[in-house]
């Protein structure tokens, strides 16, 4: 009787390179693999807008953020001023320096006496703002929007630092030439529609690019303009073709262009907020050019 001879698992299983074992191997076929690239390519096609909207409603977040908190501190200040906003600009005495006088803006000091209006890179310190004490004396941060095209090539420094991207309300604090006081608190009517910032660009109506397109700086200011072709500081529209509006109540809210589009800056609608005005604008009071 023949002998039985008992296999080991491992004498059971073909090893791993012998013939019998590569012969039972699949491998992908090129059109498998081209499949799997296009499924992949097209996953990557559906996120990348998704993630490019998250990334802008980021940005956008953090923008009425600031505008918020700048508003805040804004009607914080009419409490230890009579109720009156802060002024635009203001030409105090300054004592220590060779220059009779220097200027305040309502974002910060302009180092150096009067400059001329065409006068570039002029030296600031925002720590000489009105309103950097009531942010814990950090305003840098809550004046800038992360959407604010300072990278366009028709950007044009007034200062040399960044000043703020967004445009205080003019019919709040008439400019200075104007010989009129920053208006009350009090004389608001509908604090919930009057705005106090507003995502802005200013443009500068003398300077052009080489290619003729208009340039522009930070706007400093909102102003409504009854004039045709007044360049001043005008609403910007660059959160996805909105404008993020902090109003005295202290809300902030998105609006779309309403108004006819003046220019536009990397793909970004420039225009006025309101066609009309008085206490049933935007802009509180009839003070526009």
């Amino acid at each position: 009787m023949a002998r039985m001879h008992s296999l080991s698992r491992t004498d059971r299983l073909p090893h791993f390179g012998s013939a019998k074992c590569v012969g039972t191997l699949r491998a992908f076929t090129i059109v498998e693999l081209l499949v799997v690239v296009a499924l992949v390519t097209m996953l990557v096609g559906m996120m990348l807008p998704a993630l490019g909207n998250a990334r802008e409603s980021a940005r956008s977040a953090r923008c009425a953020q600031h505008q918020r908190q700048l508003t805040i501190a804004l009607t914080s200040y009419t409490g230890d001023h009579d109720g009156r906003f802060v002024p635009n600009r203001m030409h105090l005495p300054d004592n220590s320096a060779a220059d009779s006088d220097y200027v305040v803006w309502w974002f910060g000091r302009e180092l150096g006496g009067l400059h001329a209006p065409s006068t570039p890179d002029r030296p600031l310190d925002k720590t000489q703002s009105p309103l950097a004490a009531r942010l814990g004396g950090d305003i840098d941060a809550r004046l800038a929007c992360p959407a604010f095209p300072i990278g366009s090539d028709r950007f044009y420094a007034k200062f040399d630092q960044r000043s703020a991207h967004f445009g205080y309300n003019e019919s709040l604090a008439p400019l200075w030439h104007k010989a009129d006081p920053p208006r009350r608190l009090d004389e608001v009517a509908k604090p919930t529609r009057v705005f106090a910032f507003v995502d802005a660009v200013h443009m500068d109506g003398f300077r052009f690019t080489p290619a003729g397109q208009e340039m522009f700086y930070e706007p400093h200011y909102a102003q409504h303009s009854r004039v045709p072709g007044w360049r001043t500081g005008f609403g910007h529209f660059r959160h996805a073709g909105r404008a993020n509006i902090a109003m005295l109540d202290g809300h902030a809210a998105s609006v779309e262009v309403t108004q006819p589009v003046v220019d536009w800056i990397e793909e970004s609608a420039v225009a006025d907020l309101d066609a009309t005005f008085g206490a049933e604008s935007v802009y509180g009071f009839d003070s526009g050019m």
